[in-house]
C-alpha cells in the first residue's frame, strides 16, 4: 500500500527536499513504547523511497501514529487518518515485539493519504 504523509503542523517543517509532503510504503502494523511514560501506542511503519536526517536522525521508516483509536484499521483499509509522525533511526530495531521511542525524532501532525495499494 503507498501512502502519501503530508505535514500540516508544525507549518515551517521541510523534508530534505525542501517539501511538506513525503510518500512511501506502508510495511505493517507495529507498538510503540512511549519512553517518558511508559504507553504502548498502536501505529503503522512507513518506508520512505529515500532516507531522510533531521535532528542528527537518519534513517528511511516513518512511524505513523494515529490520533483516532481506530485509525490502524482504517488506514487499512484504505481512509484517510490525521497521524502523528517520527522518523525512525536506522539504528532503532524491534524488541519483544515493540520498538521504542527513543531512537525517534518527531517530526509533527500529518494527514496520511492512501495513493494505491
Amino acid at each position: 500500500m503507498r501512502l502519501n504523509i503530508n505535514i500540516t503542523h508544525p507549518k515551517i517543517f521541510r523534508f530534505s527536499g525542501g517539501q511538506t509532503e513525503v510518500e512511501g510504503a506502508m510495511q505493517r502494523p507495529i507498538e510503540m513504547l512511549r519512553a517518558v511514560t511508559g504507553i504502548i501506542e498502536n501505529g503503522v511503519l512507513i518506508e520512505l523511497d529515500s532516507p531522510e536526517v533531521i535532528a542528527e536522525v537518519n534513517g528511511n521508516r516513518l512511524l505513523l501514529l494515529p490520533e483516532a483509536e481506530d485509525g490502524v484499521r482504517n488506514l487499512i483499509k484504505g481512509h484517510s487518518i490525521w497521524a502523528e509522525v517520527m522518523l525512525v533511526d536506522d539504528r532503532a530495531k524491534e524488541e519483544n515485539g515493540i520498538w521504542r521511542s527513543d531512537l525517534m525524532v518527531l517530526i509533527g501532525r500529518a494527514m496520511i493519504v492512501m495513493i494505491r495499494r
